[in-house]
């Protein structure tokens, strides 16, 4: 869906509900003395139909496949990084395809 800004690409929604639980078992842990479990969260990833990016990706899927799940990832990695610390293997992915991502420029 076109949101207002075109230069966002995408915006990633976090389920309430899940960001609820996460916390509960979070407060749960630590009041147990226990190690903290990971709740999964729930993501919903909304893409801006009204972005350059979002119409290059679509362009680029009759033409390079490879290059729009390139783009594609690092739009989803870039959302998921405003709500969360990368883990140290996604940050490693993260980096090789950003590089990758410039190579192509």
């Amino acid at each position: 869906q076109p949101l207002k800004s075109e230069g966002v690409p995408a915006l990633l929604n976090v389920s309430e509900q899940s960001m609820r639980m996460a916390e509960m078992m979070r407060m749960y842990a630590m009041s147990s003395g226990a190690s903290p479990m990971e709740y999964p969260l729930e993501y919903t990833l909304v893409l801006n139909t009204a972005s350059p990016l979002f119409t290059k990706m679509i362009s680029l899927l009759d033409t390079d496949a490879q290059k729009a799940e390139l783009l594609a990832t690092q739009i989803w990695t870039l959302s998921l990084l405003t709500h969360r610390k990368l883990s140290a293997t996604e940050m490693e992915q993260f980096l090789v395809k950003s590089f990758a991502l410039l190579e192509l420029l």
